[in-house]
């Protein structure tokens, strides 16, 4: 999955400003944490897992846009909010009908955020018969 000895690499989405911050703050072994908002998102961000705030309908845009790129992988939505008239459980849906492979509510600590890129990396990740290496 594109792994380094620094772990998981995880890109996380999110223009929560108190969200980045605390994900800034922790130094989680198995994975290196990038954070982004919105408005910086590169067209060819490099990780092994990409995490979309869908709080606004943007986000969600975001979700279908990356989800529908080949190469992309797996995405992750979080919310903490619905929009527009829409409970946050709808909003959730909605972006794995747009492809998220996962979607979390907030609040989400950055530990738990962890554990499930982890645990959907390793669901993703192609098995390899011993004797195929």
């Amino acid at each position: 999955m594109g792994q380094s000895d620094r772990g998981l690499s995880i890109l996380v989405i999110d223009p929560d400003p108190a969200f980045q911050a605390e994900l800034r703050s922790r130094d989680i072994a198995d994975a290196q944490i990038s954070v982004l908002a919105h408005t910086n998102t590169p067209r060819d961000a490099q990780a092994d897992i990409i995490v979309v705030a869908v709080d606004s309908p943007a986000g969600l845009s975001l979700v279908a846009e990356l989800c529908s790129r080949p190469a992309t992988p797996p995405v992750i939505a979080i919310g903490g909010a619905g929009f527009d008239g829409k409970s946050l459980e709808q909003v959730l849906l909605l972006a794995e009908l747009r492809g998220a492979a996962l979607s979390l509510p907030k609040p989400l600590e950055a530990s738990e955020l962890t554990v499930a890129a982890i645990s959907l990396a390793r669901t993703r990740r192609p098995v390899i018969p011993p004797d195929a290496a």
